[in-house]
């Protein structure tokens, strides 16, 4: 059953990444070129999409990175639409080749702003170097913004047990007035989708403070690379009040999902770092028989390294996405505006946090790092 499993699991995702990836870089060009509606490139026209974006005055904007995520990204835009809807969100798409996810960034191209960058995935997040004026503008264009990936999505957290993903969420972050809001990362269960490990056990709730990202005002002004909240200087920090906003991260939606997403990293560090030039792979995009085929140990540590790692755990069914003993976790049930918890204690001490969440996010959030 497990050999099954796990040729099951490759053939899966070794399908999912490689319908369009592996072909020549030059057909997937082609292609490319042949489905998509051309859209402003950041490399080529950063001016005209910055005046785009000043434009369009929103109280909150979130901006979506995104690259062949065929599984989530119908289900992300419509769920962040409800929130700050089509003029809220901003997609930046780093380079898809897929059909389905081309034809749909085109589908819904004339309400939501979408825009195409190259360079390594992250290089989106740093302030002070290519994305400079894109932070600019997006301080000029509204009172709150917020970088998510497609496996994130927004919820607001109310303090009597229900959740809101609507657009209140946009309006109570407006009106909290604070310089940040830590958006706290809970892991859904594998294969659940509104299941999540919103909870004090195992250190999973401060490590979702740590790990989750970050609301910003626009009245602030931040350098550097800022992704997750373990990034944003502790000043900002100081006095954090509000730990309702919670970022459910689906990075166990499906091994399929997870497998061709991280081939997708590794793609992304490798055109930019070369890191796995050393090992014999030096082509624009990867596939998972090649990484697969990697040794682990020539490759230094780092993301790239725990990708592959993550990639070699969900290909043999061991892997978060399939199994990981996940039923001793308790979780949250978010449905039709309530949050169904697992015990009484679990409820009691969720709600508290949420009432009173000041002390947990210090220890989390102005610890020495």
């Amino acid at each position: 059953m497990r050999a099954r499993a796990c040729r099951v699991a490759r053939e899966d995702a070794g399908s999912y990444c490689g319908r369009i990836v592996d072909l020549p870089a030059s057909v997937r060009r082609f292609v490319g070129g042949i489905l998509a509606v051309r859209r402003k490139g950041w490399g080529e026209e950063p001016d005209a999409i910055c005046a785009e974006i000043r434009s369009n005055r929103r109280p909150f904007k979130i901006v979506l990175k995104t690259r062949n995520e065929g599984l989530l990204l119908r289900k992300w835009v419509e769920h962040h639409r409800r929130i700050c809807g089509p003029q809220g969100l901003i997609i930046f798409d780093n380079g898809s080749t897929m059909p389905e996810v081309l034809a749909y960034l085109d589908e819904i191209a004339d309400d939501i702003p979408v825009y195409s960058y190259t360079w390594m995935h992250n290089f989106i997040h740093n302030r002070d170097k290519r994305f400079r004026l894109l932070y600019d503008a997006l301080r000029a264009s509204s009172d709150y913004h917020l970088f998510l990936d497609t496996d994130e999505f927004l919820y607001w957290a109310d303090e009597e047990g229900g959740y809101r993903d609507d657009a209140t969420v946009a309006e109570r972050i407006v009106g909290t007035g604070q310089q940040a809001i830590p958006g706290i990362w809970a892991h859904n269960q594998p294969g659940q989708e509104r299941h999540l490990r919103l909870t004090f056990r195992k250190g999973r709730l401060e490590a979702g403070i740590r790990g989750g990202k970050p609301v910003l005002s626009s009245a602030v002004e931040v350098s550097g690379e800022i992704c997750h909240n373990s990034q944003v200087p502790k000043d900002l920090f100081r006095g954090a009040s509000v730990g309702n906003v919670i970022i459910a991260h689906l990075r166990n939606f499906s091994a399929q999902q997870r497998i061709a997403a991280n081939v997708e990293k590794i793609s992304s560090y490798n055109r930019t770092t070369k890191i796995l030039h050393t090992v014999g792979l030096t082509g624009e995009v990867l596939t998972l028989e090649e990484l697969l085929r990697v040794d682990d140990r020539r490759l230094g540590p780092g993301n790239a390294r725990n990708y592959l790692a993550e990639i070699r755990l969900l290909t043999a069914g061991v892997g978060e996405a399939t199994s990981d003993g996940a039923g001793a976790v308790p979780i949250v049930i978010f449905a039709d505006g309530r949050m169904t918890f697992a015990n009484k204690r679990e409820r009691q001490e969720i709600l508290a946090f949420l009432n009173d969440p000041a002390e947990v996010l210090a220890a989390a959030l102005l610890a020495p790092r």
